[in-house]
């Protein structure tokens, strides 16, 4: 009970700001975790310190692949679909597209598994990207049909500006330029409207 506790205060310290304190709080979850032997809590704790690190440093990385470990075998399947997603983020952000994308097809399978829509779709956009990337426009093109279609049922905003944006991209590529403007042009409404009122 005290590491989930631990847990809550962390995520709202770090949505204040206040790294440092976050940091302290999630490591003192995670040696409570490991006490109790909790391994499903252990996971998660472990996938949310690197979640909250920048960058992909062997530190994160080894995190990374230590909580999808633990949350494949211990962990619920939304949990296991989040890290496999994060570990799938990561090698992207390496430069590593080729190791990236049986994290994703992981990551959109389960979260298929328990009907997150959204998240289903964003990692298909992520999916979508990856693949554009790799000149793999064919196999895109399905995907992002993919998740236009889930964007059109309404499951979320984020998941409609990352469909819309990634819809952009594969009609630039293919020399649409009118098409592509009029689908950034609704990611940008979006993003203007729900995520950054400023912008």
């Amino acid at each position: 009970l005290e590491a989930r506790l631990l847990e809550a205060s962390a995520s709202a310290l770090n949505l204040c700001g206040r790294r440092p304190e976050a940091a302290a709080a999630r490591d003192e979850a995670i040696r409570l975790a490991r006490k109790a032997r909790d391994q499903g809590l252990l996971g998660r704790l472990i996938w949310a310190r690197a979640h909250g690190s920048l960058g992909p440093t062997a530190e994160v990385m080894a995190d990374v692949e230590m909580a999808l470990t633990i949350l494949r075998e211990h962990g619920l399947p939304r949990d296991r679909a989040v890290a496999a997603n994060e570990l799938a983020v990561r090698r992207m952000q390496l430069g590593d597209p080729a190791a990236a994308e049986p994290f994703f097809l992981e990551s959109v399978r389960g979260f298929r598994s328990v009907g997150d829509r959204q998240w289903e779709g964003v990692g298909l956009c992520q999916m979508a990207i990856l693949r554009l990337e790799r000149g793999r426009y064919d196999e895109a093109r399905a995907v992002v049909a993919e998740a236009v279609r889930l964007a059109s049922e309404e499951h979320g905003w984020n998941l409609s500006a990352m469909a819309s944006q990634v819809s952009g991209h594969l009609a630039h590529i293919e020399g649409d330029l009118a098409q592509a403007r009029a689908a950034f042009g609704r990611a940008i409404e979006i993003y203007r409207r729900v995520a950054y009122p400023r912008f």
